[in-house]
């Protein structure tokens, strides 16, 4: 079976993207067959990973039946990936109110062809949790995580993830399950990020999920690996975050080896 994980989150920066692509990286490093879906219409992540964003096809040509999902993967040195730029605004107008109903699914059939040659499949989604896009996420995944950024706005989306989670769960996705929430951009030092993670630990909770036990801790080193176009483990593999990551994926593994 393979695994599809998407990374979900109410708001912008909350190292969605980055948390994305460092496990993504580190799968197909360490004997794990893994695809990334840059489902993202910014594309930020297929820059990284050195694509010429705007002239390569997305999924939104592959539900559009322009391309076979498997011509769409692009094969980098830091894994295989599916594009992500400005096309995918297209998903929305695909499958309006005449065709809702068959779009909702697309992207979970759309996976199971390409899924045979991966034990992984990790979406990288854009930062918004309504809409089609954000329903074919939640249809296709098998889990998601949950990257949260210490700020209240962050701690208020939580509230809004469940709201959406519960439909898809009991319309079209009842295996779907939140992995965990993952603290990222984190400064044990500060006296906010210690009362926001309580916050945190008590939605967790009340979804039947978990916190990773080791945030990810805010370093220069991702900005700087991410404006050279490079993985976090290339650039800066005893980084702060490197190290933090490396715990993340290790507890994420323990219930999606």
């Amino acid at each position: 079976m393979t695994n599809i994980t998407g990374f979900i989150s109410g708001r912008g920066g909350a190292s969605k993207s980055t948390s994305s692509q460092a496990l993504h990286t580190w799968l197909n490093t360490h004997n794990h067959k893994a695809l990334l879906i840059d489902f993202d219409q910014q594309g930020n992540t297929s820059y990284t990973y050195g694509l010429e964003v705007s002239n390569l096809p997305t999924m939104y040509h592959v539900f559009n039946n322009d391309i076979d999902i498997k011509n769409a993967i692009n094969h980098t040195r830091n894994g295989d990936i599916i594009n992500g730029n400005a096309s995918l605004n297209k998903i929305e107008a695909l499958y309006n109110a005449d065709n809702y109903l068959e779009g909702v699914p697309k992207l979970r059939e759309k996976l199971h062809e390409a899924g045979e040659n991966y034990s992984h499949i990790i979406i990288d989604t854009a930062p918004k949790i309504q809409g089609m896009m954000a329903t074919q996420v939640l249809v296709a995944s098998t889990s998601i995580v949950v990257p949260i950024s210490p700020d209240i706005y962050s701690i208020q989306g939580l509230a809004r993830i469940s709201q959406v989670i519960a439909p898809i769960k009991a319309g079209y996705n009842p295996d779907l399950r939140i992995d965990g929430v993952l603290l990222t951009k984190y400064n044990d030092r500060l006296v906010l990020n210690a009362s926001l993670k309580q916050a945190v630990e008590q939605w967790a909770a009340q979804n039947d999920t978990r916190i990773y036990a080791k945030p990810i801790r805010e370093s220069v080193a991702v900005r700087e690996a991410q404006a050279k176009r490079d993985s976090l483990w290339d650039y800066a593999s005893e980084s702060n975050p490197s190290l933090d990551y490396q715990a993340f994926i290790a507890e994420y593994l323990e219930r999606n080896a």
